[in-house]
């Protein structure tokens, strides 16, 4: 069963996300809405020693939080910087250059649309 993390604070970007990952071959998907639940949803995985997820998707503007926040708690764990993240984001290039930082598989434009999201997806799914 494979398990997709995402943290998007749009519901009609959420349900595209969901779509896609599902088109793709996600089995499970599992969505935060903030930064702080995120990190407070994967730290509690780690504590209990749940399954990880297989991948992680994430939007870097979320109004008053960022999808940093995530970027930087996943980056500073062995066991979840070993996860593929995808940042998938209407924020500039710029952006991207930031996230090669914290170790991102792909950068995902969302204007580029669905079929973009969908081939990073499968991207992620093939490194297993």
């Amino acid at each position: 069963m494979t398990m997709l993390f995402v943290l998007e604070d749009s519901v009609q970007e959420l349900r595209a996300a969901e779509s896609a990952a599902q088109a793709v071959g996600f089995d499970s998907i599992e969505a935060k809405v903030s930064s702080t639940a995120a990190v407070t949803r994967l730290l509690r995985m780690l504590l209990d020693s749940s399954k990880l997820p297989d991948a992680l998707l994430i939007d870097l503007d979320l109004g008053q939080e960022s999808g940093y926040d995530i970027l930087s708690f996943r980056h500073a764990r062995p066991e979840l910087s070993a996860i593929p993240a995808i940042v998938w984001t209407h924020l500039d290039s710029h952006h991207r250059q930031m996230c090669e930082v914290f170790g991102i598989s792909e950068f995902v434009d969302k204007e580029d649309g669905s079929e973009a999201l969908k081939t990073a997806l499968v991207k992620v799914l093939s490194k297993d």
